[in-house]
Order: structure tokens, then sequence, then C-alpha cells
């Protein structure tokens, strides 16, 4: 059977262990199996145990195809693996552990553990520079005012427009020869020309074609084809647009609510860099504004433990269980009328008027914005208001039992 191109496909061929195995060998030692520990080629397959034994004397003499991988211990079959492996990877606007384990029929938190892996073992060598078509675009990635609580906007919203957000430039190369299209972002101290253009510069190879807005800092980039859109005039003429580039945002606008740190991850997995290449790349920008040299190693040994897996995978796990439902609150409000109460004869004189009052509640489900509205009187207003008071007092019962216990409320 050829290598899979859809999800039943998928299934299908891996849920036997053979093709899995194959699968591996194929693309892990493609000159030949050779041992993990000595590399000898001299191995030889056993069967019944469906792994390798080498014939030098050293630890660990016998190995499988999961030695050495995100795969090795985990009690869970290859069948599972790469299913998952397929998934994420073919998934443009990603895939939860909720929709994973609803596919695999294993547990959330198997299914978790398998997200974060395969995600966290992303990364990409040091790249050639883009060719061919290229966009170039920048956005604000951080928290939206709106969806905050009103101590939290007073804390953290000092200015308008992207002052309070972390900006993040990215420049496009698009698909050609049946290859897709491949991305590189990079956090960036300013929207000014040297930062901007120097970005440029490095990645994208000169008299390569480039398409950006009209944002004044791409000026003057002559060694390359380069081509302006005015989005105050038009979006697209030709080939001249960067909507590749705000596709790409619009993927991690999802998942910006949360918090600045968690956005940048999302960019930085959706774009396929190293987390070691992140932190680098993040921590010399941010070194560009604040110049404070003396302060910076414990900066960035900070960064670096909250990078790690264990504490991002914390964090990650306490917002995908805030988020485990289709449907994401995004406003709500009450909307309070008189209407009429008339006899058969609508040309006289209303007999009397009943005040109500209509719920508007406003959500994300996907990437869409949808509303619906309830019909309350005054009892169902008296209840309502019951209802949220309750849940006020559960609250503060259980993060003072989160402050007994010493654990950190990681949801608010």
């Amino acid at each position: 059977m050829p290598e899979p191109t859809s999800l039943q496909e998928a299934i299908i061929y891996f849920a036997s262990p053979d093709n899995c195995r194959d699968y591996l060998v194929a693309r892990r030692w493609p000159e030949g199996v050779t041992c993990p520990t000595c590399g000898s080629k001299d191995v030889k397959f056993l069967t019944n145990q469906n792994r390798w034994w080498c014939p030098n004397e050293h630890p660990k003499r016998q190995f499988s195809v999961k030695v050495g991988t995100i795969y090795e211990e985990s009690p869970l079959g290859l069948d599972k693996w790469l299913t998952a492996t397929w998934l994420i990877t073919n998934c443009k606007n990603g895939v939860s552990s909720c929709e994973i384990a609803r596919a695999l029929k294993i547990t959330q938190k198997s299914a978790w553990f398998l997200d974060h892996r395969i995600r966290l073992s992303f990364g990409i060598a040091t790249p050639d520079k883009l060719t061919g078509e290229c966009e170039a675009d920048e956005t604000f990635i951080g928290q939206k005012a709106r969806n905050m609580h009103a101590n939290v906007r007073a804390r953290k919203i000092t200015g308008t427009g992207g002052k309070d957000k972390t900006m993040v430039m990215g420049i496009l190369e698009r698909g050609k020869d049946g290859k897709p299209s491949q991305i590189r972002t990079k956090v960036v101290a300013n929207r000014r020309k040297k930062a901007l253009q120097a970005e440029v510069r490095e990645h994208v190879q000169a008299g390569a074609a480039l398409y950006t807005d009209a944002l004044k800092s791409y000026e003057s980039l002559d060694e390359f084809q380069h081509e302006v859109v005015d989005h105050a005039v038009e979006y697209v003429r030709e080939k001249v647009h960067t909507n590749g580039c705000e596709n790409f945002w619009s993927l991690t606008s999802e998942c910006s609510t949360v918090s600045v740190l968690y956005s940048l991850f999302y960019v930085r997995e959706f774009s396929g860099v190293s987390p070691s290449r992140f932190l680098t790349d993040l921590m010399e920008e941010v070194q560009g504004v604040i110049p404070d040299t003396a302060a910076w190693p414990g900066a960035r040994a900070r960064l670096e433990a909250l990078l790690e897996i264990e504490t991002l995978n914390t964090l990650s796990k306490a917002i995908g269980l805030q988020r485990d439902g289709e449907r994401l609150y995004c406003d709500s409000k009450i909307l309070s009328d008189i209407r009429p109460v008339f006899l058969s004869d609508a040309s006289m004189r209303p007999r009397g008027a009943v005040i109500t009052h209509t719920l508007k509640i406003g959500y994300h489900e996907g990437k869409e914005h949808k509303e619906f509205f309830v019909v309350l009187d005054m009892e169902d207003l008296e209840e309502l208001r019951d209802v949220i008071e309750r849940a006020h007092v559960k609250s503060q019962t259980l993060s003072g039992l989160l402050e007994d216990a010493k654990l950190s409320d990681l949801g608010r």
C-alpha cells in the first residue's frame, strides 16, 4: 500500500505493526538498520520480539525502532503514535488533545501527552534563504482588551494599538513545484525600517520577488523584485498580495487570548522553529529594546524555565481544560423591553403591558462569532442572580482550598 494521503488511509496503513516498523525504518535508517549504541550494521532482526540484536559486547544489545525517539518507553503502540503524528502535521489549524483522544479512542491525558511530545519535537536546521515569490508582513500578538476582566485590563493595558503587545514578523515563501509554502517568524523590536529590512535581507535571497503592504519601512529594498499592495486601495493585484501571511496570522490568533508567552509558543510551533532558536531570537530582540546586560542572564534563565516541557505543558494543560468545550464565551447583555398587550381589535388602546428581559450571549464556535437569545421574566432574573452568586461563592471557596494546598490558580 502506498504512503497514506488521507486520515482513513493513515488509520488502515498504521493498523499493521509491520507497516509502522517499516515506515520508521525507511526514514530513520535509509541505508540499513544500525545499532544506536555502537553504530554497527551487523545486526539481526528477532521476529518473535519485533526488535534487533547487536552481536557486539555492550549494554542494551537489543533495540527496537522506538529507541532514541519520542516514542521510546511509551506504552502506546506505534499505530496510535503515527496516526496522531499524521493528524497533527496535516491539520493546518492544529488539532486539540480532545479531538485526538476521540479519534484514537484513548484518554485525553494520553492524547495530550502525544500531542505535546510530537509538537515539541518539531525543529529545523539552519535553513537556506527563501527564493521565488515571497511575502513579508508583521502582526501584534497579545490578549485582546475586550476579553479581559476590568481589573486585568487596567493592569495590562497602558496604551492603544500595539503598545502592550509583542510584534512578530513573518516571511513566507509561496509553494512551488508541488511543495507547500513555508514561513519563518521572529519577534522584532519595532516596525521601523532597520528592524524589518534586516530580517528580509537575512532570510530572502537577493533577486527574489518580494510582496509587502505599503508600510514605509519596506521602502528601498532595491535588491529584490519588490512590489507593494496598498491595503487602503486594494488587497490583491494579480500576484501581488500578502494573503499567505495573513492566513498564517489567522491560525495563531485563535491562541492569542491566552498570554503573550503562550501565543509566541504557538507561533513557534506553527512555523517549525526549535525551542532553543526561538528563545535565542526572543532574547536578542528584547535586549535590543532594553540593553541592560546585567539583568539578562537571570531573565533568560527564567524564560528557559517557562519553556521547559513540564512547566509549559502544565500551563497548556490548564488552558486546554478551560477551552475544552466547542464554544468559548465572549460577552453578554440583558436587553429590557416593554411589550403592549392588545385584545382582538388591534386598533383599540392596549389593555396592558409586559416587561420582558432578553439575555444575549455572544460566543466563539471555531472561528465564527455567534449569538443566542433567551427571554427571561422577573423570576428568571432572580434565579439567574442566585446562580451567579453561588458560582462566586464556590470560586472563592475553591481559591481558598488552592491557597491552603499551596497550588497556583493557573486559570486566573
